[in-house]
């Protein structure tokens, strides 16, 4: 179970937080534009250029490796460290024994001959040394390795032939050398490299590894070390097992870092979440006020309402009576809107013929209110009539606009998205997929594609997976960025998504990999252009690096055969030697 574990993780679920520096990508092409402005998202992804090459090591020094640096996130401009070395630090000292750019590059660096331009505490000078103000510390070879102090000769709980051997044993209480600075030492915890577990007496732990442990949470987030997720239907290895145990969805305790819904997603730790009635991704996520959900939405800064079919002048959505108490929908007047409450000012398209104006149309020169009413501007039309507005089965074609046939073609009849029609068909809305209107356009939630000339045909080359965690009513339409499912999402914005299972983007917000577990979003640390530029595999960066055939090892200063010589970094992004 663990190489299957290591093999879902290590291809690695890297959406990622990228460093800052030169960004050499290019914009993606669009295919149509999609409907509400949205294009459709291209898989394109980003060029990218070798890492700037910074020279060797100072004369004199220990160190043979390539010293090129990024600035990472600390810095502007082209983000290369070593050519930022500030007028009043001098030239690199000959006493300097580390990289030339590792210089006054902002970051304290100890153990290099000489002290550091840039340690403005207590450091030291010695090779292997450690201090408390240094910022990265290396081993004899000029590896770097964090600046903690060395553990007692006592820390390791496993067998003496255990840390020898050349399985990763984790959890032993301090690190295996076979773990290649990928593993973790803390008792019960998680790798994707670790080949055996161990409590905290040095015991091997069998327990089942997600997912046949009931866990619903990103993948990673088990046993990752960052933090104890709760509300994941099993416990995590993160978690103080002394606390009480947290595993239902929005559960909260005292030692939960991360709280989850039930699809695994994360939301705020908060006490209060338990009590909402609505969609828990809507609590508290900075997406306008939502009232009437049984507590107040943190969104609404104390200015909106609670109760069930309430109205206050700040909220954005809102609840009906006749609705249920968990759906959220616009919040219509106390009477005259006689179209489904969905659609009232939610940003969803122009409705008309609905007895009252809807603000998405703009000013009431837009749109029309009376039923079977006909304008340019309308993109929905009803003749609500008898119908259930709930049913939301009142519609009717918009003419002019309409261009795939009479309410008698098998476009407005079939239940299937049309897009390319002149105007939205309801069908997509109703399905929650996102189509498109201009003739010959496609999104990834078309079902079938209409061209003025040609006959109507099912899309094809259409990518977005919808299976498990990607259904289609994420593409596009909830304001998250997901990555993974094939096709890029709307929702990522211009150049910010990916499409492969387990990839990388600097927009990514959700992470879906394969099967039924979201998967983590990691966050890339070393330049932005090293990530898959096919040049070299780089190590160390917090996420897999897809150049990397074996997919290397993700912990600064770590090591793997598949590492390239010059593809090690430290937890600042900067090249350094292997170990």
């Amino acid at each position: 179970m663990n190489a299957s574990l290591a093999c879902r993780v290590l291809a690695g679920c890297i959406t990622l937080v990228l460093a800052c520096g030169d960004d050499d990508s290019k914009p993606a092409p669009a295919d149509a534009a999609a409907e509400g402005g949205s294009r459709d998202a291209a898989t394109g992804r980003e060029d990218a250029s070798s890492a700037t090459d910074s020279g060797p090591a100072a004369d004199g020094g220990g160190s043979d490796s390539d010293a090129a640096t990024d600035a990472g996130a600390m810095q502007s401009g082209d983000g290369s460290i070593g050519s930022m070395i500030p007028p009043d630090a001098g030239g690199v000292p000959a006493e300097w024994t580390c990289g030339n750019a590792l210089w006054g590059d902002t970051i304290c660096d100890c153990g290099c001959g000489i002290r550091d331009y840039d340690c403005k505490q207590q450091s030291c000078t010695s090779l292997e040394c450690v201090e408390v103000g240094c910022d990265a510390c290396y081993t004899a070879t000029h590896a770097y390795k964090a600046c903690l102090p060395e553990l007692a000769s006592d820390a390791w709980k496993c067998t003496p032939d255990q840390q020898i051997d050349d399985v990763c044993d984790c959890g032993c209480g301090a690190a295996d050398p076979a773990c290649h600075g990928s593993g973790c030492s803390e008792p019960g915890c998680s790798r994707a490299i670790c080949g055996v577990r161990h409590d905290a007496t040095g015991a091997d732990l069998e327990d089942e590894l997600p997912p046949s442990n009931g866990w619903r949470c990103p993948i990673q987030s088990w046993g990752g070390g960052d933090g104890c997720d709760c509300g994941c239907g099993a416990p995590d290895p993160d978690c103080d097992p002394g606390y009480a145990i947290c595993l239902t969805p929005l559960c909260n305790a005292a030692e939960c870092a991360i709280c989850h819904d039930a699809s695994g997603r994360s939301v705020p730790c908060d006490d209060a979440i338990k009590n909402w009635t609505c969609d828990p991704q809507r609590f508290g996520s900075k997406d306008g006020c939502d009232c009437g959900c049984g507590v107040p939405d943190p969104d609404c800064a104390e200015a909106g309402c609670k109760d069930l079919g309430c109205r206050e002048a700040a909220c954005k959505r809102c609840t009906i009576t006749s609705y249920g108490p968990d759906q959220l929908v616009g919040c219509t007047p106390a009477s005259g809107w006689t179209c489904s409450a969905d659609h009232y000012a939610t940003g969803d398209g122009c409705d008309c013929g609905c007895g009252i104006h809807d603000p998405d149309c703009g000013d009431t020169s837009h749109g029309c209110t009376a039923t079977d009413c006909q304008q340019l501007d309308c993109e929905y039309c009803h003749s609500p009539g008898a119908f259930d507005p709930r049913e939301d089965d009142d519609y009717i074609v918009c003419a002019p606009g309409w261009k795939c046939g009479d309410m008698t073609a098998p476009a407005w009849t079939d239940g299937a998205c049309d897009c390319g029609c002149g105007k939205p068909d309801p069908a997509c809305r109703k399905a929650d997929r996102l189509g498109c209107t201009d003739s010959g356009c496609k999104t990834q939630a078309c079902e079938y594609c209409n061209a003025t000339g040609n006959p109507r045909a099912q899309c094809t080359g259409l990518s977005w997976d919808g299976a498990d965690t990607c259904e289609i009513s994420i593409y596009g339409l909830d304001g998250h960025c997901d990555c993974g499912c094939g096709a890029v999402d709307p929702d990522c914005g211009p150049n910010l998504g990916c499409a492969a299972p387990f990839c990388a983007a600097e927009g990514c917000e959700v992470c879906h990999g394969s099967g039924d577990n979201l998967n983590a979003c990691l966050s890339w640390t070393c330049p932005k252009s090293a990530y898959a530029d096919g040049a070299r595999c780089d190590c160390g960066c917090g996420a897999p690096d897809p150049d990397c055939s074996l997919l290397g090892c993700t912990e600064p200063g770590c090591s793997d055969p598949s590492c390239s010589p010059d593809g090690c970094h430290d937890p600042f992004g900067r090249t350094v030697a292997c170990p």
